[in-house]
């Protein structure tokens, strides 16, 4: 195998301003464009792995993500409804995973999906029913979903080649594309590069030199995090200018006064916190049990505060695929309702989804059957820091807070807030942007 092959590379065209030291644009094929378009399909927690392994003698710190994403690694799985909602939390699904096997470049280890059913489903009719993308969910007998089972067309892993032709997100290997230093894509022409030239308030090409540079692996995981902590991500990265690199980039996210259309909110809407405040800084968030708002590729089916599932869990189809001269037989799953059967006395055996936080109960349109409440178990409280350190709460955790904040008791009160939809996406804002996420939201 050729070095190309062990060690890829996409090349680019930097045009670079030698004077300020800083990348103008760059010229780039569909290969850099996928890597980027890549990014969008990542999960935050993906995200916030990836950087914590790529980048280990470094503190990385998205926000507050880093802190939430400690939190849930560090919390014992007795806290949560089951095993598979730590895994999923730690491990999300993204719905583009198959497509972006096929990136030149592909920083995200994560495993593909995979497909598990009950060891029984031979002998019992009730567990043909369903099956789980997580080796600890159960059965509706009780029994551990165990066996993994292929997917047609996926040899238990994925299929690569659902990209659109040519390429993964992008089409044509011919197409050049110009890249700005705050990441605007369009396709390259004459009068777009003497436009960007002009608004940068470039008169001539004296200071302005071209680089030839070969992108690696290793560079991926640094463009990624400059996505959220630079306003120059390609200077950042390509250049090491350090100075910019190192600062934090910062958003000023509005006012909650600004938010004047308010909507009233139903009771299962609404969740109450307790805030403790010393000097307008929120310093402990002892409440009840929080529930989740996540989209389909967190596998999780419940949904809260108007959000809507735009993609809901296939329905595929058990066959015998084969069958061995002892009259073992070998199951596979189709997503083809139609499939022609290998044998006559065969039938496609429509399996549906098991919700992974639940405990032997499947997918089902009545919402009364879905299990609610999150990812963690009902009445469990937590001590949430305004940097969105999450920890089970005790009257133990909240002194230790007290003591290593040196806070006087004095100082502390206690408030209550309601949390609507607005201020749950204000919270999201401010935990990618800030790491004071409770004081800046209330």
């Amino acid at each position: 195998m050729s070095a190309t092959l062990k060690n890829p590379v996409i090349k680019l065209k930097l045009l670079i301003d030698e004077e300020k030291n800083k990348v103008v644009f760059v010229e780039a094929g569909k290969d850099f464009v996928d890597l980027l378009f890549s990014f969008f399909t990542l999960p935050m927690g993906t995200i916030v792995r990836l950087l914590e392994m790529y980048k280990k003698s470094q503190k990385i710190a998205i926000g507050c993500f880093s802190n939430i994403y400690a939190s849930v690694v560090s919390m014992g799985i007795e806290h949560f409804l089951t095993e598979a909602c730590k895994q999923m939390l730690l491990y999300p699904g993204s719905l583009n995973h198959e497509k972006c096997r096929n990136l030149k470049l592909r920083v995200d280890d994560s495993e593909a999906t995979k497909y598990f059913v009950c060891p029984k489903f031979v002998e019992r009719e009730q567990c043909t029913e369903s099956y789980s993308n997580f080796n600890t969910s159960r059965c509706s007998c009780g029994v551990l979903m165990n066996e993994v089972t292929q997917l047609d067309g996926r040899g238990g892993l994925a299929s690569a080649g659902n990209g659109v032709e040519g390429g993964v997100f992008v089409r044509s290997d011919h197409t050049s594309f110009m890249i700005t230093d705050d990441l605007k894509v369009e396709i390259t022409s004459v009068r777009l590069t003497l436009n960007v030239l002009k608004d940068l308030g470039y008169v001539d090409c004296e200071k302005l030199d071209e680089k030839i540079h070969d992108v690696n692996l290793e560079e991926v995981p640094t463009l990624l995090e400059c996505l959220s902590t630079s306003d120059n991500p390609l200077t950042d990265t390509f250049l090491k200018k350090k100075s910019s690199y190192s600062t934090k980039r910062i958003q000023k996210l509005p006012s909650p006064g600004l938010c004047e259309d308010r909507e009233e909110s139903t009771p299962d809407q609404t969740i109450t916190l307790n805030v403790v405040k010393k000097e307008g800084n929120i310093l402990v968030d002892p409440g009840r049990e929080a529930k989740c708002v996540l989209p389909h590729y967190y596998k999780c089916q419940k949904q809260l505060l108007d959000a809507v599932t735009t993609h809901k869990p296939p329905t595929f189809y058990l066959y015998v695929s084969s069958m061995a001269s002892n009259h073992i037989r070998e199951y596979r799953l189709s997503e083809d309702s139609s499939k022609p059967l290998v044998y006559f006395w065969d039938e496609l055996m429509p399996m549906i989804s098991i919700d992974p936080k639940s405990k032997g109960s499947t997918n089902t349109t009545d919402e009364s059957t879905i299990p609610s409440g999150g990812f963690m178990k009902r009445g469990t409280k937590f001590m949430i820091t305004d940097d969105l350190i999450i920890t089970p709460l005790n009257s133990t955790s909240t002194i230790g807070l007290v003591k290593e904040k040196q806070i006087r008791l004095d100082d502390v009160e206690v408030q209550e807030i309601i949390i609507r939809k607005e201020e749950a996406i204000r919270l999201l804002q401010a935990s990618l942007v800030t790491c004071s996420a409770l004081s800046t939201v209330f």
